[in-house]
């Protein structure tokens, strides 16, 4: 019984403090083991993994942003793609279309369509004819 008691009077104040500990531990630079920190833009892109991405545009990244952005869109993650693309800037047309075609070949036709609708073209891409 006495096991017990002391048992639960050094693991409950420990529970209790581990929501303050770690945005502290966060906050003064702790890196979690399961961040993976040799990763680039381009590769976190591919991978469709948006938080990371977001991470490391604050943190100021910078990479190829075509290599990137057809990364991301070969990832089928829309929100990957829209965080890219509000880094990169107005995309000129011929870039919005080769993304869509790309998109079209990726099978990938929510990217396709949010190509299309956040950055509407003047006509329809041609993808038959681009490469």
């Amino acid at each position: 019984m006495l096991r017990a008691v002391t048992l639960i009077l050094i693991v409950a104040p420990v529970l209790l403090l581990l929501p303050v500990l770690v945005p502290v531990a966060a906050t003064v630079g702790y890196r979690s083991i399961w961040a993976d920190q040799d990763v680039t833009l381009t590769q976190a892109a591919r991978a469709g993994d948006s938080a990371t991405v977001f991470r490391m545009l604050k943190a100021g990244a910078n990479s190829r942003v075509e290599d990137t952005l057809e990364a991301a869109v070969e990832s089928r993650q829309v929100e990957t793609v829209r965080l890219l693309i509000e880094r990169a800037g107005p995309l000129s047309e011929s870039e919005r279309e080769r993304l869509a075609c790309l998109a079209v070949a990726a099978v990938a036709p929510e990217v396709a369509a949010y190509l299309q609708s956040s950055f509407p073209p003047a006509t329809q891409p041609d993808c038959a004819t681009r490469r």
